[in-house]
């Protein structure tokens, strides 16, 4: 994991996939923008194309698990108990895991970063672990 310390999500996109192309849309909420790298098609416009129904359905796969735990949170401590905090960040992750390798299945795009207003947000482990587990680099990769 120390090879990844000083890349950027660009640079470890690139290293790994220079053959695909990087596409940006707007979150559904529209405080930030995801990014997939993308594999060539017949034309730009069909990457294109073929990028935005990748997004479509990463953004409904990604608020429906952001929904899931933000559910159990509130079930947690709606029952005036403390909420399993570890379980609930296991099945985050897990289902941040699953649209990670869905889109990619169904769309040959691949979510690697997200950003809000412009700030990359890594501090988040959500988005964090999702990016961790699609990657696995040798040291030296950047």
């Amino acid at each position: 994991m120390f090879s990844l310390l000083g890349c950027s999500a660009g640079t470890l996109v690139s290293t790994a996939y220079p053959d695909r192309e990087v596409i940006e849309f707007r979150s559904s909420n529209g405080e930030g923008t995801h990014s997939y790298a993308c594999e060539k098609g017949p034309s730009a416009e069909a990457i294109k194309a073929r990028a935005a129904k990748a997004h479509r359905f990463f953004d409904r796969r990604i608020n429906s698990v952001a929904e899931r735990f933000t559910s159990g949170m509130l079930a947690g401590m709606g029952s005036g108990s403390k909420p399993d905090f570890k379980s609930l960040s296991a099945q985050l992750d897990a289902g941040a895991e699953k649209a990670v390798e869905d889109t990619e299945q169904r769309y040959q795009c691949l979510f690697f970063n997200t950003k809000e207003n412009g700030v990359l947000n890594c501090r988040d482990a959500f988005w964090q672990r999702a990016f961790e587990w699609q990657f696995e680099f040798s040291t030296g990769a950047c």
